[in-house]
């Protein structure tokens, strides 16, 4: 344990006290002398260093049993597809196809192929998000229009002929 100082092994560890409710999740989560039951395994493709105090390794313990961990990963899970959802009703509103939506959710948030499957994301989004986002977008794209082209009309840029012709079709 070596309290917030990278090593090799270690070269960035993660901090969550930005985010007060999971570092207190995680504190929550936290045992002192867990001893694994013959019946549980770890098997977990990565490993994470996380970052916390002396006080709170002496407060809360240093080992999550295999049980808080798993629960611990769930809630992690639930925030990052929560944040997927937002991100993708946003994107699909202003017209970006789902491939598209992908590609920048990667870069966003440096999620990898390995981290998340495009099939597995694309299957999400089926199942989650709303179908037709598009059309709401295409109607505030014709109210904009409209308010520009009666501004438009009102400074004397466009006439009113002009005006009534756009609200017509």
């Amino acid at each position: 344990m070596n309290f917030n100082k990278p090593d090799e092994q270690w070269p960035e560890i993660v901090n969550l006290k930005p985010d007060k409710v999971l570092l207190q999740s995680f504190y929550n989560h936290l045992k002192r002398n867990y001893t694994p039951s013959v019946h549980t395994s770890r098997n977990y493709p990565v490993t994470v260093p996380i970052e916390y105090t002396r006080t709170a390794f002496n407060r809360y313990g240093w080992e999550l049993s295999d049980r808080d961990l798993l629960e611990f990963n769930n809630e992690l899970e639930a925030r990052v597809k929560g944040i997927f959802h937002s991100y993708v009703v946003s994107m699909r509103v202003i017209g970006l196809s789902v491939p598209d939506i992908i590609t920048r959710f990667r870069r966003m948030t440096g999620i990898t192929e390995d981290d998340w499957q495009d099939d597995a994301m694309r299957k999400f989004i089926q199942r989650h998000v709303p179908k037709g986002l598009n059309q709401p977008f295409e109607q505030i794209t014709k109210n904009l229009e409209k308010n520009l082209c009666a501004r438009l009309s009102d400074v004397g840029h466009l006439t009113k002929q002009g005006f009534y012709n756009y609200i017509e079709r």
